[in-house]
């Protein structure tokens, strides 16, 4: 029996990309990854760019879900504003 979070997810495969910053998890591999079948998810970049790979993921993914990673220290409400309209499953 797969585990609540993944059902709930609706995810194939229990498996969650890490959120890389710094350009490292980038919008092509959480694509990759959520097209796959697991948690693709987009590291922190500049408030524009990180909008503009978030919408990237969620044209390509579709219903599929992705997530994306915040840290703390740097995230601006910009940031959190464009998980919301991008409709990520997931914010860590």
């Amino acid at each position: 029996m797969a585990p609540s979070w993944q059902t709930s997810l609706n995810l194939q495969h229990p498996v969650i990309q890490a959120g890389m910053g710094g350009g490292l998890s980038g919008a092509r591999l959480a694509t990759a990854v959520s097209l796959a079948g697991g948690l693709g998810t987009l590291g922190l970049m500049p408030p524009q760019p990180f909008q503009q790979a978030l919408h990237e993921i969620r044209d390509a993914c579709g219903d599929k879900p992705f997530a994306a990673n915040l840290l703390m220290p740097f995230v601006r409400r910009a940031h959190v504003e464009a998980c919301i309209n991008q409709r990520a499953a997931v914010v860590t």
